[in-house]
Formats: structure tokens, sequence, C-alpha cells
């Protein structure tokens, strides 16, 4: 008599064949790799907004390495375009350091969101994108020539791969980048004040700041104004000068040919205490980490102290007499104040203080502004300096988790001894 053996009944072996093969599926899909963590080099830094018109606007940043960069921007969020660096003319993305976007053809009176793509990662201020309106059209320009000038480094070589910022008085921000040969030109006539509504009231002379920012982070200053912009002096890498009024010095002064070279290479800002930027109360800013620059004497001590949030750090005066400090933690909007304290040629404590505000990002200002985050529309690629103008956050995506496979190939494993066991009990005896 044969004994009767115990089977599985099939609708239980079914349930055994679907939760395995499910249960697999399941766990190849979550413990799939992302992705390794991110590249902290291509994550972009220095993020200034400038050129605003009616009918564009500039974005401009550096990456720790080269790295190719471009804006994705919508005026509604749905329909996305793409606007590439003003050197990649053949719509081809290329590596650079530091970038530079002019996003052209822009509805006027119209907001627009942007995400910055480096490296071929988004950027996109966490979801909420970066924001910026455009003003309207208006019927009159200012009667000025160009600003254009020369950056060498500093070995007397033409300098390439940098930006130019300027800022016209109270008008917002200009910038352009540089030509191969150092050479760098950006129109005036198309200046706005802050609220993009209209041209400012200019002074005779007015004054002009221009910051250079150069891909390997170096940086030069110079103080201006509108009798000696059209040529701006020569400048070199890591020197701060102050150009203002060489023309009306030159006709009084016939010196010695010393002086002379002097005022041609422009004064530089050395043993002499001040505060370049912010260079007034009441200077406005939309970087939320603004560089605070000066100058002092060389191979002092400089304190510097924020005293809205409260923060301090200390600088030493370089050799071409330049101190610059940048806060660590992000200021709020509103009004701060920041003070330095050092000593002077005589050996004296020398302690000096300035007022400045910090715009919400996107915020346009009402009424009268001072010169420092200003943009405005040019014919050329155009920004702003860095002190004024600036990013309104610096983009720190959180790296990726990588995944791992050693869970997955024994649930696989697991999953497929079930699935057998399930086809044994239903097809053999």
């Amino acid at each position: 008599m044969y004994r009767r053996e115990k089977r599985i009944p099939t609708f239980v072996a079914l349930i055994v064949i679907l939760f395995g093969l499910g249960g697999g599926i399941l766990l190849l899909e979550t413990q799939r790799p992302i992705s390794t963590s991110a590249d902290t080099t291509l994550i972009p830094s220095n993020m200034h907004l400038t050129n605003i018109s009616d009918s564009q606007f500039s974005v401009s940043w550096m990456t720790s390495t080269d790295t190719t960069g471009y804006i994705e921007y919508s005026s509604d969020k749905s329909k996305w375009e793409v606007a590439f660096d003003d050197r990649d003319v053949d719509g081809k993305a290329k590596n650079y350091s530091v970038h530079h976007v002019n996003v052209k053809n822009l509805k006027e009176n119209t907001p627009y969101y942007f995400r910055i793509i480096s490296g071929g990662t988004r950027y996109d201020n966490e979801g909420k994108f970066f924001q910026q309106d455009t003003g309207p059209k208006l019927a009159t320009s200012l009667s000025l020539n160009p600003a254009y000038g020369v950056i060498y480094d500093e070995n007397d070589k033409e300098v390439a791969g940098a930006i130019i910022y300027l800022t016209l008085g109270k008008g917002l921000p200009l910038s352009t980048l540089i030509k191969d040969k150092g050479t760098w030109l950006i129109p005036l006539n198309n200046v706005r004040t802050q609220d993009l509504l209209s041209r400012p009231t200019l002074q005779e002379p007015e004054v002009i700041q221009i910051s250079v920012l150069h891909k390997d982070g170096k940086t030069s200053y110079a103080t201006t104004d509108t009798n000696n912009a059209s040529p701006v002096p020569s400048m070199n890498l890591g020197k701060s000068y102050d150009f203002r009024n060489l023309k009306s010095r030159s006709k009084q002064d016939s010196v010695a040919q010393k002086k002379t070279d002097q005022a041609v290479l422009g004064e530089e800002s050395v043993q002499k205490v001040s505060i370049l930027f912010p260079d007034r109360d009441g200077t406005t800013t939309i970087d939320s980490q603004p560089l605070i620059r000066g100058t002092g004497i060389t191979g002092q001590d400089v304190v510097i102290t924020v005293n809205s949030t409260p923060q301090i750090g200390k600088v030493t005066v370089d050799k071409n007499g330049a101190w610059s400090f940048r806060p660590k933690s992000a200021l709020g909007a509103g009004s701060h104040t920041v003070s330095i304290t050092t000593v002077d040629s005589a050996g004296k404590s020398v302690t000096l203080s300035r007022k400045f505000i910090v715009l919400k990002s996107g915020e346009r200002v009402l009424g009268e502004a001072t010169p420092s985050g200003s943009l405005s529309p040019t014919l050329f690629p155009s920004t702003t300096p860095f002190e004024t103008i600036a990013p309104t956050e610096i983009l720190t995506p959180t790296p990726p988790v990588t995944g791992f496979m050693t869970p997955t190939y024994i649930f696989l494993t697991v999953g497929a001894l079930l699935v057998i066991a399930g086809l044994k009990f239903i097809f053999l005896p």
C-alpha cells in the first residue's frame, strides 16, 4: 500500500512564488545605488545677478574646478529654456571655473525663475528656484561713453578667464567677461536705478566701483569716476587702485616722471586705513555673505566685527595694502553694522564703522539706493561687483547616499529559491 504524500496546496505555493518575485524586485529597486557622493568642486559659489533690464539679466558664479555650466529658465515653471555661457556661442557647454550667462530675449515686467546646471547636476535653490524680475522699457538712456580697460596679472601678462563687475554711482551693477587679451568693455548708457524703473541721477563726475574676479580666486579693485573710465588705467591682479581725479591732477601737476607714471598706473590704496565696501552708510547688497573689504597698513591685523549678527574675524593686510573678509554665516535681510579695528601708519589704534542693508532675494528697492547692489542692461555681457551683487543663497545640495548591493544579492537568491520551491510543489507529485 502506498503512502499518500502530503502536498502544499496550489494556492499557498502561488503566494510563495508571488512573494518571492515581488520581494526580489522591490529589493532590487530600493537597493539600487543612486550615485556616488556629490562632487563639492562643482557646487556654484559667489553667484551674482547683474545687467537686469526689460529684456535680459546675467547670472555669474564660480566653481572650484573647470566644469560645464548653463542656465535653465522659465516664466511659469512649466516650459524651461536654456541659456549657455557667453563663450559657448556654438550651443555646446564647455568647461570653465568662472561662469557668465546672459539670459536674453525676455518679456518686460515679468518674473523669471531659473536654476543652474553645473557639471550635469541641477541646483535649484532647494526646489524653490532662483527668481529675477525684468523691468519696464525706458524711453531714455544716459549720454555716457563705455568704460573699458585692460587687466594684467602679477607678472604683467594679459589676463583671461575673469569677470569685471562695475557699479556706476547709485545705479545697478554691470559686468562682462574679460577677453583673451585682457581687454574689457561695459556700456554705461543703459544703467538703471535699483527699482529698475528709471535712470539714476549722476553727479559730475560720478564715482565708479570696479571689481575683478579671476578664475584662480585672485581679485583686483579700483575706484574711479566718469572722467577716468574711457579708458580705465590698466590694473594688475592683487592690487587696489584709486583713479579718481587723475585728469584734473595731471593738468595741475608736472612734477617728476615718477609721479606721471604713478598717475598713469593709478594710486594704489596703501598706507591708509579705509573701508571700501560698504563704501558709505546705507549701502545695499543682495549678498547674504557680502565681501567686506578695505585698505590698511601692510602686515597689520584688521579685526572685523559684524554687530547685528555677531561675527568676528581677523585678517592681515597684504603687501598691496588691501584686506577682505566674508562672513561665515549668512546675514538676514535688513540693516547691519560692520566695524573694523587696526592701527594706522603712526601705530595708533583706528576704529571705523559702516552701516549696510542686505536685501531679500529678488527684492526691488524703492526710493534712492546706494552704489552697491545693482544691475543693469548692456549690449555686452555684463555683471556687477561681487561685493554688491551676490548669491541669493550659496548652493549646497545634500550629497546622495551610495547604495549597497550585498543585501540585494542575498534577497534575490532567497526569492529565487522560494520560486523554485513553489514550482516544485505545484508540478511535482
